[in-house]
């Protein structure tokens, strides 16, 4: 019995020397890949933060209703900054300003306006599906009513298939696709 106890005893001892061995090995391994994967997450914040430094330099100045979407989309990206009405006004100011404008003959000039305006159409797309989650999320809490949900939720719906309508007309228009 004594053996028993004495060999389960230094059997333990060798377990837990190996544990002890490993871990610093295991720390400065893990230590090496948390280093690393924190160089890569500054590396592509860098990119990310220099891709749009161009962007906002080789555009054209934004109007007062895109900085302030922008700011707000900056501070708190879970929250849409407007309403319905607001995207709708949105939707036909572009529909607008794409019938209103002049198809430029150069190549290089048009492909930039229409790049342009397909920004534009893809920031409003976008400023509109984070609006649509955040109707279905207080839904989902149980902070929006099932008729104001529908409601809502079939606005947002009609708007989306106005901005695809606008950018089928856009592609039309310049005899593009993006």
């Amino acid at each position: 019995m004594k053996k028993k106890a004495v060999i389960a005893a230094l059997c333990f001892c060798f377990v837990l020397t190996a544990c002890s061995s490993a871990s610093p090995t295991d720390n400065s391994e893990l230590s090496q890949k948390i280093d690393a994967l924190q160089s890569s997450v500054d590396s592509l914040q860098t990119t990310l933060e220099e891709m749009q430094e161009s962007d906002n330099s080789s555009s054209s100045a934004p109007t007062e209703s895109e900085t302030s979407s922008d700011t707000s989309q900056t501070q708190e990206p879970e929250q849409a900054s407007g309403t319905p009405a607001d995207y709708q006004q949105m939707i036909n100011r572009l529909s607008q300003q794409i019938s209103d404008v002049e198809i430029p003959e150069d190549r290089i000039q048009k492909t930039e306006s229409f790049f342009s305006l397909k920004d534009q159409l893809d920031d409003l797309y976008g400023e509109v599906n984070l609006y649509k989650s955040s109707i279905e999320r207080n839904f989902l809490e149980g902070n929006l009513e099932d008729s104001s949900y529908r409601t809502q939720v079939t606005q947002i719906n009609d708007i989306i298939d106005e901005i695809h309508a606008v950018r089928g007309t856009l592609e039309t228009r310049f005899g593009l696709s993006g």
